[in-house]
């Protein structure tokens, strides 16, 4: 059974969704095209504690603005780089601080969290571009692959899984392992689930996943693996993958699905549903104990794999 705590990510969804949809209602009165400004001034992510014994600091990865989280005595030779969520419209860096905090210090090392640009100044495929050239910049401060993982919630996992194959088509070495969390994974915004799941899942509907998707791509195929990367090739790829999420979400068909074709690549994944959990729930770090429990198996996971 889900805790009490947990419920306030349902109310804090609740208040989000009631909120947007009252705003595209005025919208729609007023005959004037929702301000993507004023969308962006609205946050969900408001639940995260601020973790002990962790500093930050702004660096510039070759062009890209990234914040490094530092735990206290964690490892700074060993890596996580984080991609945050937002549909790829809104969210920042600095808005995940915290959360990557706790994940630093359920990992032991440093996160390096990238402030990737955002649709729809910057459509598909700026964000893709963008998390090349953090990795890349990562191996060239003698960060190596096998220290390095990769980690990200919503559309940041998915941008954490399409960033394995633009590696794979370069020829770039593969980070060690990849920690997705309810990962969006389908820019088709076909998958049953999405529909199966409306009213469960409090944020996430088909309607924004396809509304969401069109801004994003402007025109492009969303099939394309490095905007969807259910529908790639993972064959070859030799990054060890543990996926969450919760199992109110709409997008659990998709992960389901991407978690499959990562199998049929040959690729070692893990895909653990917590019951009744919403989209991001481990937000709550610090605050809800089903967030806490699942940062403590991001951690366990990843510290054997970067040897730390």
């Amino acid at each position: 059974m889900a805790s009490s705590l947990s419920k306030d990510v349902e109310d804090i969804y609740r208040w989000y969704r009631t909120t947007v949809d009252a705003m595209l209602e005025q919208s729609r009165r007023d005959h004037v095209e929702l301000s993507i400004a004023d969308y962006r001034k609205i946050s969900f992510f408001k639940l995260t504690r601020q973790p002990s014994d962790v500093t930050y600091a702004e660096v510039d990865a070759n062009g890209v603005p990234c914040i490094w989280a530092h735990p206290t005595g964690g490892a700074r030779d060993r890596v996580v780089l984080f991609f945050h969520g937002g549909a790829y419209l809104h969210g920042s860096a600095a808005e995940y601080r915290w959360f990557c905090g706790h994940i630093g210090k359920a990992a032991n090392c440093s996160v390096l969290i990238v402030d990737y640009r955002l649709a729809p100044e910057h459509p598909f495929p700026a964000q893709i571009e963008d998390a090349l050239t953090a990795y890349s910049w990562l191996l060239n401060q003698s960060i190596p692959a096998k220290q390095i993982a990769l980690c990200g919630d919503s559309a940041g996992g998915g941008l954490a899984l399409s960033l394995l194959l633009a590696l794979k088509q370069r020829g770039i070495e593969l980070p060690v392992a990849s920690v997705p969390l309810s990962a969006w994974v389908d820019l088709t915004a076909t998958n049953p689930s999405l529909k199966a799941q409306e009213g469960i899942d409090l944020l996430v509907t088909q309607e924004g996943s396809a509304s969401s998707s069109a801004l994003v791509l402007a025109g492009a195929d969303p099939k394309n693996p490095l905007a969807s990367p259910v529908y790639g090739d993972f064959s070859g790829i030799t990054t060890q993958i543990y996926i969450q999420m919760g199992g109110a979400e709409a997008l659990l068909g998709e992960n389901i699905a991407v978690a499959e074709k990562l199998r049929q690549g040959g690729v070692k994944v893990d895909l653990e549903v917590f019951p009744d959990m919403q989209h991001v729930f481990q937000q709550g770090a610090g605050y809800i104990p089903e967030s806490d429990a699942a940062m403590r198996k991001i951690g366990d996971f990843l510290r054997p794999r970067l040897k730390n």
